[in-house]
């Protein structure tokens, strides 16, 4: 899949990205990325290199410049193709009365500040008890449907704060279930709204 020339070219940033053949190709990038190793970059890299027996060096810089070439959504079109597969073997499914239990919640997350995140997400302003103004921050709301019996998560969305709360997010995602799926939500998805939307599509659910 992460060597499909038509995945390549759907979630890469530019028609010129990956069109070479360099030490940082797109597959090789998704699977640094996923490492998420707790050592430093420049380490990660030169263990890699040797594991590979890649020739030369390859540069913290480097490794920056190659990530901005890929966009976030092949993250995305992966995990709901891994989704996808897992539900497959339909005996193996663990379900109530029938039903997948899937629940969902969200969270605020602050994020770094940098001129993309602030373009992207919005900012907050800073105060103290005097209400001077002491800078800004970043901030996200994340927001994850869990089939909770078998353990994985089905959808995940992250959005600007300011402007998309946990409701709006979980009707956003409404879609993505159908009648053999019970949606569960804590009290802060309480309201007539809401329950206006779930009731006009029919969704089963539990608040």
């Amino acid at each position: 899949m992460l060597s499909s020339s038509e995945f390549i070219k759907k979630h890469k940033s530019f028609s010129k990205d990956f069109t070479r053949l360099r030490k940082l190709p797109f597959a090789t990038m998704f699977v640094l990325i996923l490492r998420n190793s707790v050592k430093s970059l420049q380490l990660m890299l030169n263990e890699f290199v040797l594991q590979l027996k890649i020739e030369g060096v390859i540069t913290a810089s480097a490794f920056s410049q190659a990530r901005k070439k890929l966009k976030h959504t092949a993250f995305v079109a992966l995990n709901d193709g891994l989704v996808s597969i897992f539900y497959r073997d339909k005996k193996a499914i663990k379900r109530i009365n029938g039903l997948r239990i899937i629940g969902c919640d969200g969270s605020l997350l602050t994020l770094p500040t940098t001129e993309e995140t602030k373009q992207i997400f919005g900012t907050r302003v800073i105060h103290n008890h005097t209400d001077k103004e002491l800078g800004e921050y970043v901030r996200t709301t994340f927001e994850v449907h869990y089939d909770v019996l078998n353990n994985i998560a089905i959808k995940t969305v992250l959005a600007e704060a300011s402007n998309c709360g946990e409701i709006n997010l979980a009707i956003k995602s409404l879609d993505s279930f159908g009648d053999n799926d019970l949606l569960i939500y804590d009290r802060a998805y309480a309201g007539y709204p809401f329950l206006a939307v779930l009731n006009n599509q029919d969704k089963k659910y539990l608040i």
